[in-house]
């Protein structure tokens, strides 16, 4: 009984936000911020110069969470790890879509299709980033510069769980839009970031990238951000089919 309120009180706080952004433009409710551009060159540089400076602390970091590490902290970071496992993360906006099926809400049913499509942009990205630069895990003993590009499909960097618990994180804060829900919803995600360090299964540069793909995929996905000129995807939810739009500037010279 108690899981089932959770899951009510979860769908019904999630449908508030997107309920206000559908308002009429006259509404006090409307959403007026626009989304705002990011250009991939800049993200990227600034993405990449920030893991780059946490490379350095890579190796103390690994020393002193391998040195504090105990049964204890194992069985904390094995309960903090689903966070940002398959189970959690598609179960969420799985729950969240059958909560608005049977209840005939469409804005909770769009709000399901962006956190879902957060994590999917997240993960492609993630994956494609650990084979094209192959980075080493820490348990293998490599050293924090061992790099074996376009050979290691599941390579540490960056990390996957980290990746998507804040892809989780963030597009559920931006949903619900309450501090209330962005405190422990990013409390979790950090956690699930430590659990991996705990585990020895990544650096701190792999989680720190993994936050910033997580976040950036959920910006994008729930209109915060623009990247390449593309507009905020629209789920178009219809008695017998939900469809996806996405708008592409160009100019004809």
């Amino acid at each position: 009984m108690r899981r089932g309120r959770a899951w009510l009180l979860l769908g019904l706080a999630v449908a508030g936000r997107p309920l206000a952004a559908q308002a009429p433009p006259d509404s006090a409710a409307a959403d007026t911020t626009a989304p705002r551009p990011v250009r991939w060159y800049g993200a990227a540089a600034v993405a990449a110069g920030v893991t780059a400076l946490i490379f350095v602390a890579d190796e103390p970091v690994r020393q002193w969470a391998q040195e504090v590490r105990t049964p204890v902290t194992d069985d904390v970071a094995r309960l903090l790890t689903h966070f940002g496992q398959p189970e959690v993360v598609l179960t969420v906006p799985a729950g969240m879509a059958l909560v608005a099926l049977l209840t005939g809400n469409d804005a909770l049913l769009r709000s399901s299709g962006r956190v879902a499509g957060s994590f999917v942009v997240s993960f492609a990205a993630t994956r494609v980033l650990k084979f094209g630069v192959g980075r080493a895990r820490p348990f293998e003993e490599e050293g924090a510069r061992s790099f074996h590009p376009f050979s290691e499909p599941d390579a540490a960097l960056p990390s996957g769980h980290a990746t998507a618990a804040f892809s989780l994180a963030a597009s559920l804060s931006n949903e619900i839009g309450r501090w209330w829900a962005t405190v422990p919803l990013y409390t979790l995600a950090t956690g699930t970031a430590w659990a991996r360090i705990n585990d020895d299964k990544h650096w701190l540069g792999d989680v720190t990238l993994g936050a910033a793909v997580g976040i950036t995929s959920a910006q994008v996905m729930t209109g915060r951000w623009t990247v390449f000129g593309l507009g905020t995807p629209q789920f178009l939810v219809a008695p017998d089919e939900v469809a996806v739009s996405m708008t592409v500037p160009f100019r004809l010279r």
